[in-house]
């Protein structure tokens, strides 16, 4: 009599392909696993870009020269540290080349508009690039007010009352 740990009576009642119920089991997952793969296969082919999101490791950046928005590698915004004319033509940091039209240190940081989800130009960065670009410093007390300039939309307001939206919502008013 054989005594191998493999033909012991107790593991016979694991044996897969005799019980009609895993056999259920596996059509189930094998469907599943074929469904998945069709909704993954056919949202890439109709929308590419939907899972990717934005380029990585990139910021979006409106170009002051030519309007265009362009969407800039992190890493090339990092200027020479040891080059001090590299540092502040660079804006330290905040202003970078445009892609597009090569303009030199004329892309600055941009944020997109809640309401029409269009790219604008950081008012800041705005006067940022005014003022490095002149070789000046930005004035004390200069201000500027986050309104895009294609809906026109207050962006601090338009938070603001969708804040008090959810407060509203929140009392049951």
């Amino acid at each position: 009599m054989c005594h191998s740990r493999w033909n012991r009576p107790g593991l016979k009642r694991f044996n897969l392909m005799q019980d009609p119920r895993m056999e259920y089991i596996f059509a189930g997952l094998l469907g599943l696993i074929i469904v998945v793969s069709l909704v993954v296969t056919l949202q890439r082919m109709f929308f590419p870009t939907l899972l990717q999101g934005e380029p990585e490791n990139t910021q979006p950046h409106v170009c002051m020269e030519c309007g265009e928005a362009v969407w800039i590698n992190a890493m090339d915004l990092m200027p020479d540290a040891n080059d001090p004319d590299a540092v502040a033509a660079q804006g330290y940091g905040m202003l970078a080349d445009c892609p597009k039209c090569n303009a030199q240190a004329a892309a600055v940081p941009a944020e997109e508009c809640p309401n029409c989800h269009k790219y604008y130009a950081i008012p800041g960065h705005v006067l940022l690039y005014k003022y490095t670009s002149k070789g000046l410093a930005i004035p004390r007390g200069a201000s500027y007010v986050r309104t895009c300039p294609h809906c026109n939309t207050n962006v601090d307001q338009w938070y603001k009352a969708k804040l008090e939206e959810r407060k509203r919502e929140r009392r049951g008013e």
